[in-house]
């Protein structure tokens, strides 16, 4: 009953995950594929240069929740009642299952089931995810994306620095949770992976600022 349970919130966290959010706000909310546009990717950078401010931000915040929902779900459930979570409850359990459950999401969003196995590039789900479990990591490298982000106009270099910068901090901040390392190095490695194209593009020096399409 134990796996059964843990199964269950796995799967839900990965099918959330994988809603396509950014491709519907596009399709019904603007009536544009945005697959078909710019860097083809239906996360908030592309959705910014092919439709603008107000519908990036809509992209950003529904990717936020699909990593939110499941995490926070877990934790209410677990004080609520803990044999909803998991039956043999512990605080170390818990931990594990968050952990577990933050990871299927972001899978989802980058692997989506719906889109043949294709996505996003999970920062903005990662962030959801993350807040939940490890808050002062996240606000601190909300800062120290900003800071990268504004120097340089790059969302993908300041993405991959705070990507890098993800597990030190946890280490730092949250000593001795082996749940929460484990899942910062599976986070940072699932966010380089998808950012293979802009780390080459980077290091070529083509990679885009970010900006609208044809500005």
């Amino acid at each position: 009953m134990e796996k059964l349970t843990f199964i269950a919130w796995i799967v839900f966290s990965y099918l959330l995950g994988s809603v396509p959010t950014g491709l519907l706000i596009g399709l019904y909310g603007f009536g544009v594929d945005v697959r078909k546009s710019g860097s083809g990717n239906i996360g908030f950078t592309n959705t910014f240069r092919v439709l603008g401010l107000v519908p990036a931000l809509l992209v950003l915040a529904s990717d936020m929740l699909k990593g939110i929902i499941p995490t926070l779900a877990v934790v209410v459930s677990y004080k609520v009642a803990p044999s909803i979570v998991y039956s043999a409850s512990s605080t170390s359990v818990g931990n594990w299952l968050l952990a577990g459950v933050a990871i299927a999401a972001i899978l989802g969003n980058n692997f989506s089931l719906y889109l043949g196995f294709r996505g996003g590039k999970g920062i903005g789900i990662s962030a959801g995810a993350l807040f939940i479990i490890v808050p002062k990591v996240v606000l601190a490298l909300f800062v120290i994306w900003l800071a990268v982000f504004l120097v340089w106009r790059y969302v993908s270099l300041a993405s991959l620095v705070i990507t890098l910068l993800f597990p030190i901090l946890v280490t730092l901040i949250y000593p001795g949770i082996k749940s929460y390392l484990v899942l910062s190095l599976v986070t940072a490695l699932l966010v380089l992976v998808r950012h293979r194209s802009n780390i080459q593009r980077l290091v070529d020096g083509r990679e885009l600022r970010l900006s609208r399409e044809g500005k």
